[in-house]
């Protein structure tokens, strides 16, 4: 039997550094219809004794949400988690306190691009916006910002104020719609890289890094389409290696340009 446990003591034996287990993928998301609303909180507790008993109470279970789990409020100090998921999020929440462990999150502002063709593109983006949120005192003038301070929101309001939050997941695609093109892509993952490396933070969490897991390495030739056809689409490289566009990571240079190649008929997209 695969014991994951086991096996984060042996990567944190080879010295690579284990610091999180995911215990699943966007749980409560509403096309899943509660399949997991009750299985999720008892297999957060499994694998967090697992990790204990192994030795490795520095490792610790966290659980990659989707934005379902907040009520949608269009303001980010208004943000409160659903109250369809409170009771089984709530018990999470004081797991998480208690082993230190962030509230890790899932956020696309091209989703909310792709799903609503009014939602201002420049919002998207990190370099001003015609279409800024003022909420109270605060003004923000992108989606990433607002929506980490609608998390914060919610975890103060759940008894949390201080809970970490990371990214377990953010990028944007490069074909599947009019929206998901090789220089929007770039443009947007280079400037969250830039805007997150600052340590700038947001109104509710100044000077704060927020970690991040860009999303993706690679294209996905054979994953589902049934969100929309970009879903194949979230790579840096293509499913076969091949760099889309370059990247550069706080100075470091992700895709060197001497390696960098524009896509040759095999490795054009196709929308659909």
């Amino acid at each position: 039997m695969f014991d994951i446990a086991s096996e984060c003591l042996n990567f944190v034996m080879l010295e690579l550094l284990c610091r999180w287990v995911a215990v699943g993928n966007e749980p409560f998301l509403t096309a899943y219809n509660g399949s997991y609303l009750n299985t999720t909180l008892p297999a957060v507790r499994n694998m967090q004794s697992a990790l204990d008993q192994a030795g490795h109470s520095d490792v610790r279970a966290i659980v990659p949400f989707n934005a379902d789990v907040l009520n949608g409020a269009s303001l980010p100090s208004q943000t409160r988690f659903s109250s369809a998921y409170l009771s089984q999020i709530v018990p999470m929440l004081q797991i998480f306190n208690s082993t230190g462990a962030p509230f890790s999150v899932n956020l696309y502002p091209f989703i909310s691009k792709y799903q609503d063709p009014s939602f201002p593109l420049d919002y998207a983006f990190f370099d001003g916006t015609t279409n800024p949120v003022v909420d109270g005192a605060n003004t923000y003038t992108n989606a990433l910002d607002a929506s980490i301070d609608g998390l914060v929101a919610a975890l103060a309001a759940a008894g949390f104020p201080n809970m970490p939050v990371i990214l377990g997941e953010i990028g944007w695609p490069t074909d599947g719609s009019p929206f998901a093109t090789v220089a929007l892509a770039e443009k947007y993952n280079q400037e969250l890289i830039s805007h997150l490396q600052s340590g700038k933070g947001t109104p509710l969490r100044p000077n704060t890094f927020f970690e991040f897991y860009l999303f993706s390495l690679l294209d996905e030739d054979i994953k589902s389409i049934l969100p929309g056809p970009f879903e194949r689409h979230w790579g840096v490289f293509f499913y076969d290696g091949v760099a889309k566009y370059p990247l550069n990571l706080a100075g470091l240079l992700l895709i060197p340009f001497s390696q960098f190649r524009e896509p040759n008929p095999v490795h054009q997209e196709s929308r659909g």
